[in-house]
């Protein structure tokens, strides 16, 4: 009885009547190339075919399509600018996104088509608004944020002592800065370095950033601090001063924030003499979830910093 079959790899067990056994072993040799050809092109073709049509799936094994990003709302004050409302920014690394509210507190930024690389930039941004501090860091804990941008200084002491963030990344806003003035009688500002270091350590935990060129420590100590009264924490940093400050000193220093101050505006009116800026704008950056990895091109803590955008950013 003859054997058939309609796929040519299979081999036959029992030759047919009509199957020349002298030709076998040619057509055997022939046969066998057929099948390696043929599931060669079987198993590259669908290969091909998803890489051509998922171009971004390198993109993904670094950068989630979907990031779930936590900022502080409004309500919440800290001690150097008011900043209310809050709402995300509407570009993230050079990269457009049409913003979509789900509510007072809750947003979805999907980013604009664009012929421009979008690598590291992800396709949505997940963006939820906290009025508790504590309940945002709840969420990063429960692994419902891969990201969270806090205030500088306003960090728990049990989130800073705990190991997966102990060492948080410090975004630097993208304007803005501690500056002091010098009384109107001294010819020079002349403010103590050691001063700086010990209000930001007290007050704002380190999150500060030095301006990129610091004051220097200064051989005259004798100094007294005032603040700016427009400053939302004047009182309570007036108070830290003071115990700074040298009992019977003659010359006086006045912390003020500049919204408009970058390190590349020198020429701007705001640095007239005796205004030297002393910090930027530090907001600590935690990361959670599918970021915790650090991943290659994880964005730097500065863009997402910079994802959080106050009413008076609009200049």
């Amino acid at each position: 009885m003859r054997t058939t079959t309609p796929d040519p790899c299979v081999t036959r067990d029992t030759p047919g009547r009509d199957l020349d056994t002298r030709a076998w072993p040619d057509r055997a040799l022939l046969t066998a190339l057929l099948c390696v050809v043929t599931l060669a092109f079987a198993a590259s073709g669908p290969r091909s075919a998803h890489a051509q049509s998922t171009p971004s799936e390198h993109e993904r094994d670094f950068m989630p399509a979907r990031i779930r990003v936590g900022l502080p709302a409004g309500t919440r004050r800290h001690l150097v600018f008011a900043c209310d409302p809050v709402r995300p920014a509407t570009s993230f690394r050079g990269h457009a996104y049409a913003v979509d509210s789900l509510g007072a507190n809750h947003f979805v930024l999907r980013r604009l088509p664009s012929e421009t690389p979008v690598f590291g930039a992800p396709e949505t941004l997940d963006v939820r608004l906290f009025a508790d501090v504590a309940d945002q860091e709840i969420a990063l804990e429960r692994d419902e944020l891969d990201v969270a941008v806090f205030w500088p200084g306003e960090r728990s002491a049990r989130i800073r002592d705990d190991e997966r963030w102990s060492s948080a990344a410090r975004g630097t806003r993208p304007h803005g800065a501690l500056v002091a003035i010098a009384d109107g009688r001294d010819s020079l500002l002349r403010v103590p370095a050691r001063d700086l270091r010990l209000v930001n350590r007290m007050v704002w935990s380190g999150d500060l950033i030095a301006w990129p060129a610091p004051a220097s420590d200064s051989t005259e100590t004798a100094t007294r601090y005032t603040v700016d009264p427009g400053m939302p924490g004047a009182r309570l940093l007036e108070r830290v001063l003071g115990r700074l400050a040298t009992p019977g000193a003659r010359r006086t220093v006045r912390l003020a924030y500049v919204n408009e101050a970058t390190p590349d505006s020198v020429g701007m009116t705001w640095r007239r003499a005796g205004v030297q800026p002393v910090f930027a704008i530090g907001h600590p950056v935690l990361f959670a979830g599918a970021l915790a990895h650090r991943f290659l091109d994880t964005p730097a803590a500065d863009d997402w910093a910079a994802l959080l955008a106050c009413p008076a950013d609009a200049r």
